[in-house]
């Protein structure tokens, strides 16, 4: 599990197999020590040295973030760090063609995915989103014949064109919205994501 703690004046500390999170009114929230994976902090919040200790025993990373979402950074135990695994990593990465492969194979299942997620939300809504869906498995077909990560990423930039077109089409109209932008979200989906 995740910890999100965004009430300000929280303090974070150890209740013998559960992290305990006291907000400023009295309320307590508790999370046993084995099922979180995560913690963030927005704003004014404080944690224990107790606490502290323990997710860096347990490999636990602690993200700091303002109370707008602006990212301080980690608290990061390096005692969970495979070393040679991240050696192999960095061989690895020098590939030119084990990276290409690589690239090819995570943007393969990720296009497919949102194939996927098009055709059951095609079905559930009765939209016609078969134009979309037809190119983004045409660009899930021409990835094999790439050559280099650049042509991967044009069909995967393509892919995620139609997928968010189709997307637009099917979701509700307080969160309409026209492709996908950022910084800063220009509607309520963008922000969302």
């Amino acid at each position: 599990s995740y910890l999100y703690v965004c009430d300000q004046g929280a303090v974070i500390n150890l209740d013998q197999g559960y992290f305990v999170v006291k907000q400023k009114d009295g309320m307590l929230r508790k999370v046993p020590k084995e099922t979180l994976e995560s913690i963030a902090l927005f704003g004014n919040i404080q944690m224990t040295t107790q606490c502290t200790k323990e997710c860096l025993e347990r490999g636990i990373p602690v993200s700091y973030y303002a109370l707008n979402g602006a990212y301080f950074g980690k608290l990061q135990s390096t005692r969970h760090v495979n070393i040679f695994r991240q050696k192999k990593q960095f061989m690895h990465s020098e590939k030119e063609a084990f990276c290409l492969g690589f690239a090819k194979n995570v943007l393969k299942a990720k296009i497919h995915n949102q194939a996927v997620v098009l055709k059951r939300y095609e079905r559930s809504t009765m939209e016609n989103l078969q134009v979309e869906y037809r190119n983004i498995k045409i660009a899930e077909s021409k990835l094999k014949n790439c050559s280099s990560i650049e042509e991967v990423m044009g069909y995967e930039g393509n892919a995620s064109k139609n997928y968010f077109k189709g997307l637009s089409k099917i979701i509700k109209n307080d969160f309409k919205f026209n492709g996908r932008n950022r910084q800063p979200p220009k509607d309520p989906f963008n922000s969302m994501i």
